[in-house]
Formats: structure tokens, sequence, C-alpha cells
């Protein structure tokens, strides 16, 4: 992958859409510019490039100057950006106490679905927070086609819970990226593999704790079910699977 489009696979984990990115990316290039140079930069038309900007600036990436009558665009620097984020997170944490009076009584949700490759992303984050030490996530997976969906954000995932201590146990083919995380040590990673005649669908299901998430990465899918007995089953069909690997 491109150094371009892992800035934008990134950014758009931010909340910016693709069009945006790109002018954002355009304007930090250009410095102090006209929409008309920063539009040239990015490959879009000036009055595309015009209203883009405007929408960039309501969300505070770029700022408008003014040389006599001209009118310049500039984009906020990465480094103003991230002081910004703090302080709306700062902001929004002391929302949380008055936003959890509201939450519904309601019982929780046991099963939901996700589509796309966000969707995706969102299902497996979810995890994070349930994250604690010495605990161990289970894998059956190839991982070959979720890498394949946006091989930098797994691969920041998997580190992410390696840091928390996580350990990771997975069962899977032979395949390239499961050779490459067991290959790393930092990243806590068991993997025992399938014999070669069992050939693999491709999907994946990850057990942690009461948590069960059933993948599709051909299909674009997530299923996220919360089930004390599910889990359960399905990890001792993984322990009885992995003793006789």
């Amino acid at each position: 992958m491109k150094k371009q489009e892992r800035l934008i696979a990134s950014l758009k984990q931010l909340g910016l859409e693709e069009k945006e990115i790109k002018v954002y990316l355009a304007a930090l290039k250009t410095g102090i510019a006209p929409a008309s140079k920063i539009a040239q930069e990015s490959g879009y038309k000036r009055t595309t490039s015009y209203d883009i900007l405007n929408g960039l600036k309501i969300k505070g990436w770029v700022h408008i100057s003014f040389l006599g009558n001209r009118q310049y665009w500039a984009a906020r620097d990465p480094n103003q950006l991230l002081t910004n984020f703090k302080r709306q997170i700062k902001k929004f944490e002391s929302f949380i106490p008055g936003l959890k009076t509201l939450k519904s009584k309601k019982p929780k949700i046991k099963v939901q679905f996700f589509e796309g490759i966000e969707g995706m992303k969102t299902a497996t984050a979810s995890f994070i927070p349930k994250f604690t030490r010495n605990t161990t996530y289970y894998i059956v997976s190839s991982s070959t086609h979720l890498f394949a969906l946006d091989f930098d954000y797994w691969l920041g995932y998997i580190r992410e819970r390696a840091q928390k201590n996580v350990k990771t146990k997975m069962i899977g083919p032979r395949s390239k990226a499961n050779l490459k995380m067991a290959g790393n040590p930092k990243l806590l990673y068991t993997v025992k593999f399938l014999p070669k005649k069992n050939k693999f669908s491709g999907g994946g299901i990850i057990i942690y704790k009461d948590w069960l998430l059933i993948n599709s990465p051909r299909e674009i899918i997530s299923i996220l079910i919360e089930s004390s007995e599910l889990t359960w089953l399905l990890r001792d069909i993984f322990n009885f699977l992995w003793q006789s690997l």
C-alpha cells in the first residue's frame, strides 16, 4: 500500500470522506494558497474543491487567510489538530455522566450485525475496552482475506491487543498472514496450523470472554454475540481441537 493510500485509510477512521482527505493533504502540500492551486493539487475541479474546503473549515481542518483582497487557504498543522482532538475528548469525557443518565434501562442487545469494512473494524474494535491483562483471545481464521481488506489496521489492532498483554491462540491454515503473526514474539501470538487437506473457507471466529465475533471478509459482514453459554461451548471445542493438532 502506497504512503498516500495509507494516509487516506488512516484519516478515514477520523470520520473524513476520501475527497475531504485528498483536499486536506493537497492543502498541506501547497501551504498557504488560493483554492485554485489546492484544487489543481487535489485533482478536483475548483468549485468542488471550494465546497470541500468550506466543509473542512467547519470541521476545523483548514482555515482562511487574507492577503490584501485575496482569499487564501491553509491546512491546520497536524500537531494543532492533535491538540484540538485532545481538547474535544476531554470535553466529551465531562459529558459522559450526563449521557449515562439518559441511557435506556432496557436489556442490552445480545446480537449485533455489522456491514462493510468500517463495520467490521467497529465490531472488532468493540473488544478493545474489554481487554484485561493475562487473558486469552481465541481465533479460528486464515487471516488472509481479512488482512487484504486493510493490513495496516488489523496489524495495529493486534499490536494494541499485545500491548494490553492479551495472549492470542489461533487455529488456521499455513497462510502468509498467519506465519507472519506467529513469527513475531512481541505480538503474543501462538498458532497451530490445520493439515493441508483441511480446506478453509476464509471466514473467521473470535472468542473472548463472553463475546463471540463471526467474520466473513468475502461478504464483508460481522456478527457480534454476547453469550456466556455459547462462548463456553466454543472455547471447549477450540481447546479440544487445539490439543489434537
